[in-house]
């Protein structure tokens, strides 16, 4: 489980910066946090 949830956030890094959609699973908790997409963006 640990390593999914590093696995995925580093998925969701470069999903994100290069704009493309990933596992909802997954963005839907990034996008509901304010402070996921904002540290993720940089």
């Amino acid at each position: 489980m640990k390593r999914l949830h590093e696995s995925s956030q580093e998925k969701l890094l470069e999903r994100k910066e290069k704009g493309i959609p990933g596992n909802d699973s997954f963005e839907v908790p990034a996008i509901r946090r304010p402070d996921h997409p904002m540290v993720f963006k940089g």
